[in-house]
């Protein structure tokens, strides 16, 4: 399954920092799709801690802290927005923030296997499109 998601302040107006990221989480890898103010390489790893996930980088120095975002043992996403950290290139320092779900892809496997259910919290989410 991937999941795109987007990282930026609470505030976007007064801290212009944001990403837009895809994670695998059958590879436990991430792409960039997009960013600014955000020092995040084209890819890296995804590394669970088990409070937060972290993106990771080849050396592995955590770039981005998603508090909230875990994947259960049935592939389903235990939230769709949390807590995240990074270090703003255009502050000089580590910034708090939130992501928010963008989208979920799904393999055709998974959706033959019924694992293509929407969130915990019900209802599939308003303006995120589901992509197989």
């Amino acid at each position: 399954m991937r999941v795109s998601i987007l990282v930026n302040s609470v505030d976007p107006t007064a801290c212009h920092d944001y990403a837009v990221v895809w994670l695998d989480t059958t590879r436990r890898a991430w792409s960039r799709q997009a960013c600014a103010g955000i020092a995040l390489p084209a890819h890296g790893e995804i590394l669970d801690t088990g409070n937060a996930t972290l993106l990771i980088d080849a050396d592995a120095t955590a770039l981005l802290t998603l508090g909230g975002f875990a994947i259960d043992a049935h592939e389903q996403l235990r939230s769709i927005h949390g807590a995240a950290t990074w270090f703003s290139l255009t502050r000089g320092f580590s910034v708090s923030g939130a992501w928010h779900l963008r989208a979920v892809e799904r393999t055709a496997a998974e959706l033959r296997t019924g694992r293509a259910r929407p969130p915990r919290g019900g209802a599939p989410l308003a303006g995120h499109d589901e992509r197989r």
